[in-house]
């Protein structure tokens, strides 16, 4: 007696959504329906229902670009032979992978330092806790009400009349030797 033995659900899962996912980019690269059902060998309605259903149409750019990456780099990956610039292009492209990662990231976030690593060290707390140790010409209360007293001690009374209008918001400015505050 011959038995079969049905076949793995996991296994048919997994074939159904690989085939769903052909399908899908072969839809985001341009194909009509009908070529994909004929190419795939499904039927028209299916590859119609699994668009409809996974609102294709809808996906965001990130998507379409992130599903047209990971198609090139296993098409690269499963060259033979896998030559040093195929290895190069691997690489390229894994990285436009993290990019597309750190845009997706920002668009739920909407903080700039998910795009650019140097711009989240800039603005992490130890940078800032650095800088703020770094102030400069930082002078504590006592040491600027010294500036001042030696300012008012040390100037001349063109600088009194100087300072006392410095508010004034139009001022006739004149040459330093026409007022005689050159000596």
């Amino acid at each position: 007696m011959h038995c079969a033995t049905p076949p793995d659900p996991n296994e048919t899962q997994l074939a159904e959504i690989q085939q769903r996912r052909m399908a899908r980019s072969y839809y985001w690269k341009g194909w009509p329906l009908r070529e994909i059902a004929r190419e795939l060998d499904v039927n028209y309605n299916t590859v119609a229902s699994w668009k409809r259903r996974e609102k294709w149409d809808a996906a965001a750019p990130v998507d379409v670009i992130e599903d047209r990456i990971e198609a090139k780099i296993a098409t690269l990956l499963d060259k033979e032979p896998f030559t040093e610039g195929d290895m190069k292009r691997v690489d390229f492209l894994t990285r436009q992978m993290e990019r597309t990662a750190r845009i997706r990231k920002y668009g739920t976030t909407g903080k700039e330092g998910d795009l650019n690593p140097r711009i989240e060290k800039r603005n992490d707390d130890a940078a800032k806790a650095k800088r703020a140790e770094k102030r400069k010409n930082f002078l504590t209360l006592d040491q600027w009400q010294a500036l001042l007293d030696d300012f008012e001690k040390w100037r001349f009374e063109y600088q009194d009349i100087w300072w006392d209008n410095r508010d004034q918001r139009t001022r006739k400015i004149r040459k330093a030797r026409q007022i005689g505050a050159t000596v």
